[in-house]
């Protein structure tokens, strides 16, 4: 479980997150939603650690990992795929893979076998270079990649964007795979009536803040909510 509390963060010293809270059950996908500019890129780069904490914590479980850099970070069980730079493109589909897995020796092969398991599309691509897959399957091997080291929460940023909507859809398929597996999922999504449509539960930022939290369903149609992404 990755639990936010009181985070605030920003650039600079300006802070653009403000007191904001966030909880990542084991298992379960959550959504967070957002105007441009509220603040979405920044939690995920407070929560990895590519920005310090001006306040609050961050727990993986019970581990408090607000001070650790992004490297023990994924060691104590956070997985990150960027909206950019997902993939080795020069490498074959196995060497992403492989280079996903760096720390593993002799269990290496199985872990693949294991991961392949969520991505059937990847396993009959193991040789092609990953610059030649489509932009959803380079979107799953980054998701499979990140996979490697057994993570107990994945932060996605993105995963859907410039996908079509049969695309998108299977990439949300390997999202809740992922989360059957008992893995927490958090997500960037840009498209949020799509984004409540798929994910379980659902934050909306705005100014950097906290605005609504519920089960996605609950979210779905609300005026308050969808109104923030019209115009």
């Amino acid at each position: 479980m990755l639990i936010g509390r009181g985070i605030t963060s920003g650039y600079r010293g300006e802070p653009v997150l403000r007191d904001v809270a966030i909880t990542v059950p084991d298992g379960v996908t959550v959504a967070i939603l957002g105007p441009n500019g509220a603040g979405k890129s920044t939690l995920f780069k407070t929560l990895i650690g590519l920005l310090p904490l001006q306040g609050g914590s961050v727990h993986v479980d019970e581990l408090d990992i607000s001070q650790m850099p992004p490297y023990r970070r994924v060691r104590a069980g956070l997985g990150y795929v960027p909206q950019l730079g997902r993939i080795f493109p020069s490498l074959s589909v196995r060497e992403n893979l492989e280079m996903g897995g760096f720390t593993l020796t002799k269990e290496l092969t199985d872990r693949i076998d294991t991961v392949l398991e969520l991505f059937p599309d990847l396993r009959v691509a193991m040789k092609q270079s990953a610059s030649n897959l489509s932009g959803g399957q380079q979107t799953m091997l980054g998701m499979a990649r990140a996979l490697m080291l057994q993570p107990k929460i994945m932060l996605l940023d993105e995963p859907t964007a410039g996908l079509s909507p049969l695309y998108a859809a299977k990439v949300w398929e390997s999202i809740r795979n992922i989360a059957n597996a008992g893995i927490g999922v958090l997500t960037i999504e840009q498209n949020v009536t799509f984004a409540l449509e798929q994910s379980d539960q659902a934050y909306v930022l705005v100014n950097g803040q906290n605005t609504s939290h519920g089960r996605s369903s609950d979210l779905k149609g609300r005026s308050d909510v969808e109104g923030l992404f019209v115009g």
